[in-house]
């Protein structure tokens, strides 16, 4: 009957469907009579031999005259007729006895009588329509109504039908004649189901699927949209489809299948028919799908064996998983053992394609296994799995030892993740059965033979590139150093050197485990408790960041080792003075290492290293704060936006691109002075190499280019500009390392002016400093050659190494202070800041003394420009305004400073330049308490700088000073006069002298 109808469905032309019709009996073609003679009497075939041909087979059904007597009517009338009765409210008019008894007229009237009152509801049970006597009729003639009137919805039909116990026979004769209606009934019976009769409709559907597989597949598709009727759902998979385990698999994996899981539980209490057919299919399978010596398939023309599936027992497996741990299903005594008999028929057999790792997940998955089958069967099938096997069929071993190391260190939860992460869904996994299970596996693998195994295992990766490890290496040595473990497994065997080479080399990606395995290393390294796991040297580590190719070992290097300090730090702090303090990686050795590179890398490759990126620079930040200047950062993303050559630099970097090596570029750098155009199409050239590249280059740039060029004369001014813009490429790449090289050149005595007659006023000493040196005293950075500061870009360069030395000597002193003992932590805190304050405050004092006119500047200037003092007064407010927006970011950090600076006071003269320093608006907060201090000194300043201030910032706020400095001077000369004045000026200060002096700022007040 599928193919009758599968062919008129798929629209067949009549050739192929009289082929169709010849290979059938008389009664497949019966529900079809309908359709065929309606098509032999409209439809023309072109063929006279096939339009005789559907006519001989129409001869042999004497229903054919009737239907032929059914399509003659008139309809149009009858319909009338049926109105009219039906409105007279005469539904008794026409009974059974008039359908036998009249023509072909008469049986149409009375069936549609009765149609419509079932659709109104007026007839609770119908008399013709329910009536088995009368169905082979009323099937020729209800797909005919449905035909040839329109006086009835599909809808209205189908649901009136429903009323009737020959439903399901009634409605699928319209969709045997009416292919095109499939989908709306369809859609009509599932929008009832809420109403009517579930297995009426169950019925009709199923009906529908025997017709066609693309029925079959709506069908069950429609059903899991709206979660109706589980058992068809069965009953379509199972009968008509045939693919269980392709259809389970995706339905458990969609995640939506908690309905069904109702059903298969509440089925398990009242046994459903379905539910048995579907495992007995799943057992059918199972015994088909084994691969054992007695399953192979030999090929006539090979003489080597294939398995007969290879896929299949791995998809049942995994089925039976998902339908025990998703589902709920209860899989019994007998299933069980057939199961766990496939397995260790598989565990044994040559073939490479059975994936262990789902045997040993079924059975974690089987709620209470050991109370299914003995404990000696279920002791069989884990020996099985540590039978010595080639390393493509060792997975199942290495997931049972991981899984055993999971049990022996009390993590459970790590047992459920493994199996879950292996099935590829949440599978629901009992506690008593995992306890159970637990229990068993530690009995017959002791930590004896686990570390045995666990040796052996890791003997055969020891050879191995770390790069090809699996990941149940590393979670097995993971946990294994979690529970303490691994000491033992370091005493059994010399892996020391192997679990460093583990941790810090390989290839990208970086495995996301690695992190938390390098933490469970250090907490190791720090347990005093334990002996198996020690410090890595710095030898060891520095041969690791000297070593060329990937940066995966320095990132994980450098991770340990800052790990560690941070593990060191917090221990010793937490620890008693009396106990033996812990060393860490000291910060001399990380300024031997080029940390900055490495972080850049590991940002720009965030695919790589996503599972370190985040830990990384959290530990930097907070132990290497120094290597982020964010003013640095911004100038260096102006930087960019501003980097083009014009045309005629274009042209001649596109003739020649070629950069001379570092010992060429020395003879050209040490001719500047004599051919600058030449340095400056180099420096352009360089401009365009990347700061990876270019570092290469930082040796003749310091040692030959840079002395030339810190003596501000206007024919390198451009040159300087190249150089400087370089040099913060450079130092975005490795601030550390160029910092240092750069201050040690430009702090050299061996730097000569040109002009032999300028001398020198302050005297540099020749030595060579340090890293430590500049962290713990860095205003040694100010203590460069006096030409720096009348060369405004490598002033700034001056600015940017300051910075960076400024914040490694805050991380010094806070170090410092957190080790001091017998304090507590806020007196710890309130030392170090401090301490932070007053060497800030020093350097601002400094900065502020290089604003002030300096005869060494002027000389210098007037030296170089051969002119007038008009250009050095421009040296001196490029200068000036340098340090003063230095000065301002550093108030602006901590605004605390600006009091501080304020109240240790300065030069008046320096009043017009500080006053314009954007953040001198916080001077209003405590210029009243400057300026009632009881020193003389200090309140001629404080008003002198209320005089700027308030004269820059006319607010409210300004006001209320003024009011408090007015009342201050007025205060002061009468107490200078009275007889024993509270607070006096100093001797040397006479009313007319002060007045005098405040006179300027009363004007700027008033």
């Amino acid at each position: 009957m599928g193919t009758i109808y599968e062919c008129v469905f798929n629209g067949g032309d009549m050739c192929s469907l009289l082929s169709n019709l010849n290979n059938k009996g008389e009664n497949d073609l019966l529900p079809y009579l309908p359709y065929l003679t309606t098509l032999s009497n409209t439809t023309p075939t072109n063929n006279p031999v096939s339009e005789n041909l559907l006519f001989d087979l129409l001869r042999k059904y004497p229903q054919v005259n009737t239907i032929l007597e059914y399509i003659s009517l008139d309809y149009s009338s009858i319909i009338s007729e049926v109105e009219q009765h039906i409105n007279n409210n005469n539904a008794e008019a026409w009974s059974a006895q008039s359908f036998e008894k009249g023509d072909a007229r008469e049986r149409i009237k009375v069936v549609l009588v009765e149609l419509a009152l079932l659709i109104d509801s007026r007839i609770e049970k119908p008399v013709l329509l329910g009536n088995t006597v009368y169905l082979s009729e009323l099937c020729l003639i209800i797909p005919l109504i449905r035909a040839n009137t329109t006086y009835f919805s599909l809808e209205e039909i189908v649901r009136g039908l429903l009323h009737s116990p020959l439903a399901v026979q009634l409605i699928s004769s319209i969709v045997t004649n009416d292919c095109g209606s499939f989908e709306s009934i369809v859609d009509i019976l599932l929008g009832s189901s809420s109403v009517e009769s579930s297995s009426t409709i169950s019925g009709l559907l199923s009906s529908m699927c025997s017709l066609s597989k693309y029925h079959s597949h709506y069908i069950r598709r429609l059903l899991l949209k709206q979660h109706a009727l589980p058992e068809l759902i069965l009953t379509i998979t199972l009968n008509y489809i045939q693919d269980e385990i392709r259809f389970f698999s995706g339905f458990l994996h969609s995640g939506d299948f908690l309905w069904m899981r109702d059903f298969i539980q509440s089925s398990q209490d009242t046994p459903s028919s379905q539910l048995v057919e579907l495992r007995e299919s799943l057992s059918r399978k199972l015994s088909s799908s084994r691969v054992g010596d007695s399953d192979m398939m030999v090929d006539d023309n090979s003489s080597t064996t294939e398995p007969a599936d290879p896929i299949g027992i791995n998809s049942l497996l995994h089925l039976y998983c998902g339908i025990i741990g998703l589902l709920g299903l209860h899989v019994n005594t007998s299933e069980t053992e057939h199961i766990l008999n496939a397995i260790i028929l598989n565990n044994s057999s040559p073939t490479k394609f059975f994936s262990s790792k789902l045997g040993l997940s079924f059975m974690l998955v089987c709620e209470n296994l050991l109370k299914l089958v003995s404990r000696a069967k279920v002791i069989e099938v884990i020996k099985s799995f540590m039978v010595e096997k080639d390393v493509g069929r060792s997975q199942g071993k290495e997931m049972l030892l991981m899984i055993a190391v999971y049990f022996h260190t009390g993590q459970h939860s790590g047992v459920v993740d493994i199996v879950r992460s292996e099935l590829g869904f949440q599978a629901s996994i009992h506690s008593d059965s995992l306890h159970s299970f637990s229990d068993m596996l530690k009995f017959e693998m002791p930590e004896s033979v686990l570390v045995s195994e666990l040796g052996n295992l890791i003997k055969g990766q020891i050879k191995t590139s770390t790069s090809e490890t699996s990941g149940i290496v590393l979670n097995c040595m993971y946990h294994l150093m979690k529970g303490g473990v691994i000491d033992k497994l370091i005493t059994v065997l010399d892996i020391a050197d192997w679990i460093v080479t583990l941790l810090l080399e390989g290839e990208e990606p970086i495995h996301p485990l690695l992190p938390a395995l390098i933490d469970e290393y250090v907490d190791g390294i720090l347990d005093t408790s334990r002996t198996g796991l020690t410090k890595i040297s710095d030898t060891e580590l520095k041969k690791i960041f000297n070593k060329e190719g990937s940066f995966a070992p320095k990132v994980k290097a450098l991770y340990y080792i800052l790990r560690f300090n941070e593990m060191v730090s917090k221990k010793n702090r937490s620890s008693s003075a009396n106990t033996q303090q812990l060393a860490e990686y000291s910060m001399s050795f990380l300024h031997t290492l080029s940390i900055k590179p490495i972080l850049t890398y590991t940002q720009s490759n965030t695919a790589n290293y996503s599972c370190i990126i985040p830990p990384l620079l959290a530990l930097s930040v907070t132990q290497l704060p120094h290597l982020f200047d964010v003013v640095c950062l911004l100038d260096s993303e102006d930087q960019k936006q501003d980097k083009k050559l014009d045309g005629i630099h274009d042209q001649i970097l596109h003739e020649n691109n070629d950069i001379p090596d570092p010992a060429a570029l020395n003879e050209i750098f040490l001719n500047t002075v004599a051919s600058p155009v030449k340095t400056s199409l180099l420096l352009h050239k360089l401009d365009q190499v990347p700061a990876s590249s270019l570092y290469t280059y930082i040796n003749p740039l310091l040692d030959s280019l840079l002395p030339l060029i810190v003596f501000p004369s206007p024919s390198l001014y451009t040159i300087t500009l190249q150089f400087a813009q370089l040099w913060h490429t450079l130092y975005i790449y490795n601030p550390m390392e160029l910092g240092l090289k750069t201050f040690n050149v430009i702090s050299s005595p061996n730097i000569l002016t040109p002009f032999e007659n300028t001398p020198i006023n302050a005297p540099l000493i020749s030595r060579t400093y340090t890293h430590n040196d500049l962290i713990t005293d860095p205003l040694l950075v100010l203590r460069c050659h006096p030409y720096i500061f009348s060369n405004p870009p490598l002033l700034q360069v001056l600015f940017y190494i300051l910075t960076s030395y400024m914040a490694a000597s805050k991380k010094h002193i806070m170090e410092i202070t957190q080790n001091q003992p017998g304090t507590t932590n806020t007196t710890k805190l309130e030392d170090a800041n401090s301490l932070i304050l007053t060497q800030e405050s020093a350097i601002i004092q400094l900065l502020l003394e290089l604003c002030l006119p300096n005869p060494l500047f002027k000389i210098v200037s007037s030296a170089s420009t051969r002119s007038d003092l008009s250009e050095d007064k421009g040296v001196e407010e490029e200068r000036c305004t340098l340090i003063t927006t230095y000065i301002h970011q550093l108030f602006i950090e901590s605004p605390l400073l600006i009091k501080l600076v304020h109240f240790q006071g300065y030069s008046s003269k320096l009043l017009p330049i500080t006053a314009a320093i954007p953040s001198m608006h916080i001077c209003l907060e405590f210029l009243p308490e400057l300026i009632n201090q009881p020193i003389s000194e200090r309140v001629v300043f404080g008003i002198q700088l209320a005089g700027f201030v308030i004269e820059k910032y006319p607010i409210p706020k300004s006001l209320n000073v003024a009011k408090v400095v007015l009342a201050r001077i007025a205060s002061s000369i009468l107490s200078h006069n009275s007889a024993a004045p509270p607070i006096s000026l100093a001797p040397h200060y006479t009313p007319y002298s002060f007045l005098k002096q405040m006179l300027p700022s009363l004007v700027k007040i008033c």
